[in-house]
């Protein structure tokens, strides 16, 4: 069913309101920060490899500050809303028609990681945490295994709770449960999540 007239118009208010037009682009497919169904650049930011879904937009959120503001737009104005880690389902089951799709591939910045040291018994009989991580939700499976070997010494024996492709995207791959070729030695990865920090419907952190 589509959104009424009035809604797409608040919407688009609103978006214009919290990302102001600009020539910047983002991303590995250079998209502009917000792209709608009549722009140029629509099918590249839908990213569907099979199948032809139409969100009413697309936004590519580079902080939290940026996902706040599309989650507030889109329930102001009505919109239902659809995150995306890093597009990497063939189904692009983030691309629902009429939804505000909110793309957090550029919400990964390795150098603002904040681990920290620690030791404690784990899941596994005869396994040990040694630390922990807080990453972006776009990150992928080889930025963190990539960030983990830079931020522990080899003698610690850090490994973390990975898939096997390189460019899964960590949001993806625990949904999923986080099973890969790691499993047997560090769990599923859902079990090595503590703590998700979150922008819920109405625009607020959780």
């Amino acid at each position: 069913m589509c959104s009424p007239p009035r809604s797409l118009y608040e919407l688009r208010t609103c978006l214009e309101q919290s990302f102001p037009p600009s020539d910047e682009r983002y991303g590995y497919f250079n998209l502009p920060k917000v792209v709608y169904p009549a722009d140029p650049d629509f099918s590249s930011a839908r990213r569907t490899t099979y199948g032809n879904t139409q969100p009413a937009v697309v936004v590519m959120a580079e902080t939290a500050d940026d996902v706040r503001n599309a989650v507030t737009c889109a329930a102001e104005a009505g919109y239902r809303i659809s995150p995306r880690g890093r597009g990497h389902s063939f189904q692009a089951l983030s691309n629902s028609n009429g939804y505000v799709v909110i793309d957090c591939s550029l919400l990964c910045k390795p150098e603002e990681f904040v681990f920290s040291h620690e030791e404690g018994d784990w899941i596994l009989e005869g396994q040990k945490f040694i630390g922990t991580v807080y990453p972006g939700s776009g990150c992928t499976n080889a930025v963190m295994l990539a960030a983990t070997a830079k931020e522990f010494a080899p003698e610690e024996g850090a490994l973390f709770a990975i898939g096997n492709c390189p460019s899964v995207g960590i949001t993806g791959y625990l949904l999923g449960g986080g099973s890969g070729d790691v499993t047997p030695s560090t769990g599923w990865g859902s079990d090595d999540v503590l703590e998700l920090r979150a922008v819920i419907w109405n625009g607020t952190n959780a």
